[in-house]
């Protein structure tokens, strides 16, 4: 059907074309486009319309025409807003089938509009197209089921020079994930919202502005729920406008230059399971209600904010160059700040401000009624006098929200906290926590330092090894001093981990309490000189719901001082009522507010729970939800899960699902590391990371360090995995149990394994293996194992299978796993090759994909993904010994640390050769590496060659003293002082000196000492060397500064290697006649007992031959030469 006015100059306008019924189908051309002119109109009305297979509807022309199927603009509701001033009869149903072509394209100027309008259900796959020309605008269209909108369709509203035109989708309630429309649960609509698939969503967001809207009338709500993360590139933008509120559970990113993201509702708008928005253009926008944001995308933007206005973060800033600015004082704190600011579930990392004389600091120094959410600060140093938190120094009224601080914050006097300072007014935190530590003078918290308001929801969780809340008086893990006054303070459903210490009114979770108190606990150790408690350090308030851990505070005492009414004692390792137990917390609420995982767990808070993870904690919540899709936001260290006060029982971290309820979603490390992974659970099946997983997918992720113990299907990544994929993984965590033990997997089903190695020791009575414990037709392609495997039916790869797995390019090094098969039993299967070190290292083995793929000199093949382009890792390599150096240490833990930091870890093979790959992002400081077993320990600059000796610190230095050397010991472990105990407890020093080296500080040992200077070996006045046993000292000369008491050995001798002894003193060293020197003995003639020098000399002795002659068949002159330079007593003995 076509319809065109009569032309006039060669140019005609489209007609109108109007189609009714009470059931219409069309599928054919409707024709009503404009020859050179405007293009005209197409109505389509009727209670059931189908634009079926063949349907072509055309209003094109110079500018584009219109097109209304079903109903005019939003169903004809506002007459202001409709395009037709006559009624619009709505349809009940709408369909357009795939293939069906809806065009109002401007051929010389503005592209038309099209709206396909439904009251109840609207399914749309065809396309849309109003395109426009030159400078002009793109066309508008709606595609809407005002109760319900399938959208799987195509709409390309692009203009060549001017601005997209705007897609409007318009259902009542809706949900935008990757699901069809079809019923949903969980995160997902019910069977009466409306479904709109991302999938379609981003593609029409390449050629269009979208509008999203829900109706305003119903039994809905009117919401909009974000389920599944989306990406978009184009320079478009996407509006949500919902009556009720707009639910952000998955990441929105859009990386166009002039995207941008509108948020309109009639409820409110929340950024949930740590969703974030990412708007990284140059010119991207964000609006809320009509009010737009300044986008902040660097720490330059971030120091630029003004007092008040509307901020947001569009992506994570880098903030460490801050510690340079303003001659070192670094940031300069915002405010006081009156507006709001919302970090949309992003990060500022390394903000360092340096102001000890200054007040009121933090990223911002003070706020007055200000909204501060959804802000990270990582890795943050922020120095200050009084009223300082890593966040706020001073809170007037206002509300934070959804906020942490992980960092170290330091205060010189009063009010300070490690989010805020201090909370005035009545001011309000909620779901919000902090990492690291905080230290001040009076009213220091962890969380905030004196509170005159109230906190809801809120945690302090000291995730590194030596968080810690360090004041002086009313000190509190959480709160320093909660405070009285003109305005309610309360303090509800919140917890502390952190350890505590003060010197008066210091409590676990408040130093100084007044107000009302519920629904809380303490574990951290609380320690200081009066009114100390579990709890509270001296409380005057309304507590209810209350408990502290005795266990682990170290103290039995709920309160120091004041009331203890509504606090009950609970117990982590003693009896009593259990820590790890639901029934112990009277009061909580475990279906809305806090979520425990029984007897493996103390409780969380349901707040802390996040689909991008970037902490311990959120790592267990995956617990939660047993089919989400996860991501890691960060490496991170899991040294937590043995530190007593925090959140796990002695059995370590609790494996996410098992055979009853398995993991079924999916985790994407993203390049991301998990340090020092602990399970302990000996007698428990199907344990790991993962307990069970069915149909999952893991990838993209690094296990380094740490140990997984359990009885059978024991795997560092899952016990077991049933039709599950693994890729891009690799794991150097030891794994251990009675049987079906693997390095990554304890058994499988189907599935496959990609691109994934094993480092670490597997250990079982039964069947072990190093990737997988026991298969059933599981696929093994391109995977190595170089990790020790011991068992009673091992093989390199596979300890046994049912269904015969396939083998695609799978290797083990034969020589560190100590097997010759690659299944146990002696079985070799096709396509696993056993090759040794040297083979394995250097070059890629036969089959391996260089573009993922990569290595080097002494380098087994890594993953480039964990890697930055230009970086190449760093192998820390040695060997271990149960002695000095001759005995292998097999399976032996061993940790590699510089710069004070944890930089890979390893265990040794059966030969006892260890291999530790430096963690992604390592740069060497230039302190030298040390590494160490939990009995014995090297430290050297050169990262191979560190071998470790039983019961042996030994180093290898440059270091001209002992000063000198231990300093750079200490730089290589830094502040960790675990492994400081562990290196001065070992009993015996081995050091070697390239040079000349000199003994200035006490040097002491309950075994031998040895000393070799490759120049002078010297004894400062300030320094001594005692030994349990042998002492052993050598180099070209000694020099004694000492005197008489410079060397001893209480069980033992001691032996000096020089270049030569004449007397009882030798260099200024007086033996006091225990020194042996010209003697001429038997053999046998010498009992040693007690201390004595040994000096072992090596003269240059020469011979000179007597000139004779000789006659054959005379006899042999025996004395015709002579002697010269040897020791005196020894001539004679040539």
């Amino acid at each position: 059907m076509v319809a065109r006015t009569a032309p006039s100059g060669g140019r005609a306008k489209g007609g109108e074309i109007r189609v009714s019924g009470g059931k219409v189908a069309v599928s054919s051309k409707l024709d009503a486009t404009g020859q050179g002119d405007t293009g005209g109109t197409i109505v389509v009305t009727a209670r059931e319309i189908e634009l079926a297979a063949g349907a072509d509807l055309d209003v094109s022309g110079s500018v584009g025409g219109l097109v209304l199927v079903g109903g005019d603009y939003q169903g004809g509701k506002d007459a202001a807003t409709k395009y037709l001033s006559e009624v619009v009869a709505n349809a009940e149903t709408v369909t357009v089938a795939p293939g069906v072509g809806i065009r109002a394209d401007g051929t010389q100027g503005a592209g038309g509009k099209v709206v396909v309008w439904s009251d109840a259900h609207t399914s749309f796959q065809g396309s849309i197209s109003a395109t426009a020309a030159g400078m002009a605008a793109g066309g508008d269209a709606e595609v809407s089921g005002k109760a319900m909108l399938d959208y799987r369709g195509m709409t390309d509203l692009r203009s060549e020079g001017g601005s997209f035109g705007t897609l409007l989708l318009d259902p009542y309630d809706l949900t935008i994930s990757a699901g069809t429309s079809s019923g949903m649960s969980g995160f997902d609509a019910s069977a009466n919202d409306s479904i709109l698939n991302v999938t379609t969503l981003t593609a029409a967001l390449a050629g269009a502005n979208v509008v999203v809207t829900t109706g305003s009338s119903g039994s809905q709500a009117g919401n909009i729920t974000v389920a599944t993360p989306m990406t978009w590139s184009a320079n478009s933008v996407l509006t949500l406008t919902a009556a009720g509120s707009i639910l952000i559970n998955a990441d929105i990113s859009a990386t166009g230059a002039t995207a941008g993201l509108a948020l309109n509702f009639g409820g409110n708008y929340s950024l949930d399971n740590g969703a974030r928005v990412t708007l990284s253009g140059a010119s991207a926008s964000f609006a809320t209600n009509g009010a737009a944001y300044t986008l902040i995308h660097d720490a330059t933007g971030l120091q630029a904010m003004g007092n008040s206005g509307l901020y947001a973060l569009g992506n994570d800033i880098d903030a460490s160059a801050t510690a340079g600015w303003n001659d070192d004082a670094g940031f300069a704190p915002i405010g006081t700040f009156t507006g709001t600011f919302t970090g949309l579930n992003h990060v500022v990392d390394g903000l360092a401000i340096n102001r000890p004389t200054t007040d009121s600091v933090g990223l911002f120094g003070s706020t007055s009624g200000a909204t501060i959410s959804n802000i990270g600060l990582t890795n943050s140093r922020v120095t200050g006098r009084f009223r300082v938190g890593g966040l706020i120094g001073q809170q007037t009224g206002g509300s934070v929200r959804a906020s942490f601080s992980d960092g170290i914050i330091v205060g010189s006097q009063d009010n300070v906290g490690g989010l805020v300072g201090i909370v005035f007014g009545g001011g309000s935190v909620t779901d919000s926590y902090t990492l690291g530590s905080v230290s001040g003078g009076s009213r220091t918290g962890g969380l905030i330092g004196l509170l005159n308001g109230s906190i809801s929801a809120v945690s302090v969780s000291g995730t590194h090894s030596q968080a810690s809340v360090a004041g002086i008086s009313q000190v509190g893990g959480l709160v320093g001093y909660t405070l009285g006054g003109d305005f309610s303070v309360s303090v509800s459903n919140s917890y502390s981990v952190g350890s505590v210490t003060g010197d008066s009114n210091v409590g676990g979770l408040i130093g100084d309490a007044r107000g009302s108190i519920s629904n809380v606990y303490s574990t951290g150790r609380v320690s200081g000189s009066s009114s100390v408690g579990g709890l509270l350090g001296n409380g005057v308030a309304s507590i209810s719901g209350a408990y502290w851990d005795v266990d682990s505070s170290g103290t039995s005492n709920a309160v120091g001082a004041g009331t203890s009414t509504g606090i009950t004692a609970i117990y982590s390792s003693s009896a009593g009522p259990n820590a790890f137990a639901q029934a112990t917390y009277a009061g909580f609420d475990f279906t809305n507010t806090w979520y425990m995982i029984e007897g493996s767990t103390r409780p969380f808070l349901r707040s802390e729970y996040s689909t991008t993870i970037t902490n311990a904690h959120q790592l267990q919540l995956m617990s939660m939800n047993l089919g989400a899709s996860y991501t890691l936001g960060a490496n991170i260290d899991l040294s937590v899960l043995q530190q007593p006060a925090q959140m796990w029982s002695s059995a370590g971290f609790s494996p996410v699902g098992s055979m009853a309820t398995p993991f079924t979603g999916s985790l994407d490390g993203a390049g991301h590391t998990l340090a020092n992974l602990y399970i302990n659970l000996p007698s428990a099946d199907y344990t790991g990371l993962f307990g069970a997983r069915g149909n999952a997918t893991i990838a993209n992720i690094g296990l380094l360090g740490g140990s997984v113990v359990g009885r059978r299907q024991v795997g560092s990544i899952a016990g077991y995995a049933g039709n599950s994929s693994i890729l891009q993984v690799y794991s150097s965590t030891s794994t251990s149990g009675y049987s079906f033990i693997g390095g990554i997997l304890g058994e499988g089903w189907i599935g496959s394994i990609v691109n994934s190695y094993v480092a670490s020791s597997v250990s079982a009575l039964g069947a072990a293996g190093g990737v997988i414990g026991y298969t059933d037709a599981t696929t093994l392609s391109s995977v190595y194992a170089s990790g020790y495997v011991s068992g009673g039916v091992g093989g390199g790869l596979i300890g046994v299978f049912g269904y015969s797995p396939t083998l695609v390019n799978a290797y083990w090094d034969s020589e560190t796993t100590g097997r010759s098969t690659n299944v146990g039993g002696g079985v070799t299967l096709p396509g696993g090759t056993a090759l040794t070190t040297a083979q394995l290292q250097g070059a890629l083995p036969a089959g391996f994909d260089p573009t993922v793929w990569g290595t080097g000199p002494g380098l087994y093949p890594y993953l480039k993904a964990f890697y930055g382009a230009s970086e190449v890792p760093v192998a820390i390599s040695g060997t271990a010994y149960t002695d000095s150096g001759t005995t292998a240490s097999k399976g032996a833990g061993v940790t590699v640390m510089a710069g004070g930091n944890q930089v890979g870890s390893a265990t040794s093979g059966a030969n006892g050769y260890y291999y530790a790959l430096s963690a992604p992002g390592f740069t060497d400081p230039g302190t030298g590496f040390l590494a160490y077993t939990s009995s014995s320990a090297s430290y050297g600059s050169a990262s191979s060659g560190l071998n470790l000796w039983g019961g042996t610190l030994r180093v290898a230095t440059d270091a001209t003293t002992n000063s000198a050397m231990q300093t750079a010991l200490a730089g290589a472990y830094g502040s960790n002082t675990a492994v400081g105990t562990l290196l001065s407890g070992l009993a015996n020093l081995d050091v070697s000196a390239s040079g000349a080296f000199t003994v200035d500080t006490a040097v002491t040992r309950t075994g031998t000492v040895g000393i070799a200077a490759g120049g002078d070996l010297g004894v400062a006045t300030t320094g001594t060397i005692l030994g349990g046993s042998n002492v052993t000292l050598s180099g070209s000369h000694l020099v004694n500064l000492r005197g008489a008491d410079a060397v001893a050995s209480t069980g033992g001798r001691w032996l000096v290697y020089l270049p030569g002894s004449t007397g009882n003193t030798y260099g200024n060293l007086d033996s006091a006649n225990y020194a042996v020197w010209n003697w001429t003995l038997a053999d046998g003639a010498v009992a040693q007992s007690g201390n004595r020098y040994v000096f072992a000399v090596q003269p240059t002795v020469t011979i000179t031959a007597d000139a004779v002659t000789k006659t054959y068949g005379d006899a042999v002159t025996p004395t015709a030469y002579t002697m010269s330079g040897e020791t005196a007593g020894a001539a004679g003995a040539y």
